[in-house]
């Protein structure tokens, strides 16, 4: 039980720390700023460093998507050099991932709607659900958690030793 609870805590906090600072960085692009600028050109987007773009490609919209991914891909060897035993065990995984997705779902979706933020559309495919949320969101709360259990799960395996990579070292 120990062990569940503090995976699903640990879980918890990387998925509400991961959305902080999305969202964070996805409200204060969607400010504008005043800084002086050429009159024929509007200013679409600047990042808190204050780094500003005036015209926005289609790739800008998947951006949101990207980074998920991006994750996932990343955090993917984790599972064969370090052991991680994440995508092994789907019902584990579902059962981990689950909860902290509903329950974050719906609590973005509250803050959402009360307007504590929102997500700007430059960003995200346009495709919002009912409650004004993008369906990038719903990926963010599933891909984040899982990467944080393979983080989890291999530096569990690391310290105790017994990751794939360990062992081929000590056999060499």
């Amino acid at each position: 039980m120990g062990r569940v609870f503090t995976c699903r805590t640990a879980v918890t906090l990387a998925t509400f720390s991961a959305n902080w600072l999305v969202n964070l960085r996805i409200v204060s692009e969607s400010a504008e700023p005043d800084l002086p600028t050429d009159p024929g050109r509007r200013l679409e987007s600047c990042t808190l460093r204050g780094v500003c773009t005036t015209n926005g490609g289609a790739l800008d919209r998947l951006q949101y998507v990207a980074l998920m991914i991006a994750c996932l891909v990343l955090t993917l060897p984790l599972e064969f050099l370090f052991g991680a035993r994440v995508w092994r065990q789907p019902k584990r995984l579902v059962r981990s991932v689950l909860p902290v997705a509903l329950f974050f779902l719906a609590w973005d979706m509250w803050a959402t709607n009360r307007g504590d933020w929102g997500f700007n559309p430059k960003y995200t495919l346009g495709w919002t659900l009912p409650g004004g949320m993008v369906v990038e969101e719903i990926l963010f709360f599933i891909a984040i958690p899982i990467c944080s259990l393979l983080s989890l799960e291999a530096v569990r395996n690391m310290l105790a030793g017994t990751t794939p990579l360990q062992q081929w070292v000590r056999a060499r």
